[in-house]
């Protein structure tokens, strides 16, 4: 009762228009339609086939939704509208605000009078959620937030880390401007497929049910990091054709003391806690996912955050601000889902979650001074331990 609360409240006919995720990571999209059963006294639902690229509702599905997918969605859903501040900030610019779930959503002051609310799932779509001035309900003076009455339900980004950074990949033959990143991740390791939990296809191995910022370099940074001495997986295998004599050379463990070297320099790229453009007055040091070997603590990166622009200073006093010049390369919103069952067609319940947000940024990160200049001595010191013939 200390804090101030925003609570986005879905009128009853907005729960009947709710794309259930798990259906979508299955590839048999359904919409779910909540009701009120009056005899069981319990909220259920009902589940339709749905063609995501035209918003259209199909036939109902002979199986409907069990209790216990009914509960898991709906406190899924309670959470994500449950904001911790007042978004009258709005008129102030500040534009992005986290949710009890960990996840962020946006509100815009509308020209219309009100606000356009969106989840992640409304800035995919472009379909924002309209909140008039008399669907404002204000508490009295002892209460502690506002209630905005909504016609539809706000839903997550149906997109993950990882599907987000590869869609701005491109190819060798056409790169896109995470390209040469997402080559990095990939070898690193960063990019995994959990072997207990279904998800949305790769998920970042980093993440563990928290909420995460991914700062992506710039193609030309990466590269000068790799000419300067960072390794990649190709200059391995280089390496390993070159032992093809050498019987005691073990390739597995080249291969992994290579991939721990990429690994330290990706992981300084994600940062735990979202951090947004618009996301209000932030100053901030967070830990990274790379740990620092000699003090046993995880690298860490300084943030300030205004609503017009995000800073980050790395370890090594490389002070940068996020780039704002292209929209669809920041701010970017998205959500690592984990089910509950290794098979994706036997999942019934979100087991967790993590969110994230990506940023596109010029220079690479580096958690110390010299870096990648130590790298290339680790490197060199590896082909000298594994090149011995014993």
């Amino acid at each position: 009762m200390d804090s101030y609360y925003s609570f986005i409240l879905p009128t009853d006919d907005a729960f009947k228009s709710y794309i259930d995720p798990l259906s979508v990571a299955k590839g048999e999209p359904e919409l779910w339609e909540f009701y009120y059963d009056e005899k069981g006294k319990r909220v259920k639902a009902r589940a339709y086939e749905y063609d995501m690229a035209s918003g259209v509702k199909g036939a109902e599905k002979s199986t409907a939704p069990t209790v216990a997918q009914v509960d898991d969605r709906l406190e899924d859903i309670i959470d994500y509208h449950i904001i911790v501040d007042t978004i009258d900030l709005s008129h102030d610019g500040k534009i992005y605000y986290r949710n009890k779930a960990n996840g962020t959503v946006r509100v815009d002051v509308s020209q219309q009078g009100g606000y356009d609310v969106y989840g992640g799932y409304q800035i995919e779509s472009e379909q924002p959620i309209h909140v008039t001035m008399d669907n404002i309900k204000d508490q009295t003076k002892e209460g502690n937030g506002k209630t905005y009455i909504v016609p539809n339900v706000m839903m997550t980004s149906l997109q993950s880390a990882y599907s987000a950074i590869t869609a701005q990949a491109g190819d060798e033959a056409n790169p896109g401007p995470f390209y040469e990143f997402h080559k990095l991740m990939g070898e690193s390791g960063a990019f995994y497929v959990d072997e207990d939990f279904a998800s949305f296809g790769q998920t970042i191995e980093a993440f563990n049910t928290y909420h995460y910022t991914i700062y992506i370099p710039s193609n030309e940074a990466v590269r000068e990091a790799i000419d300067a001495g960072l390794p990649t997986m190709e200059q391995a295998e280089e390496f390993i054709l070159t032992q093809e004599e050498n019987y005691a050379f073990d390739e597995d463990d080249y291969r992994d003391s290579i991939r721990a070297i990429i690994a330290d320099f990706v992981n300084y790229h994600i940062q735990d806690n979202s951090v947004y453009v618009g996301g209000g007055h932030n100053v901030g040091n967070y830990e990274t996912s790379t740990l620092d070997a000699e003090t046993g603590t995880f690298c860490r990166l300084s943030v300030v955050g205004t609503n017009s622009d995000l800073t980050v200073t790395d370890g090594s006093g490389n002070e940068q601000k996020v780039l704002t010049e292209n929209p669809a390369l920041y701010n970017i919103m998205t959500r690592d889902y984990l089910f509950d069952d290794s098979d994706i067609q036997q999942s019934k319940l979100i087991e967790t979650s993590s969110f994230a947000v990506i940023h596109h940024v010029k220079d690479a990160l580096y958690h110390h001074k010299n870096q990648v200049e130590g790298y290339k001595e680790k490197v060199k010191r590896l082909q000298e331990e594994f090149s011995i013939n014993e």
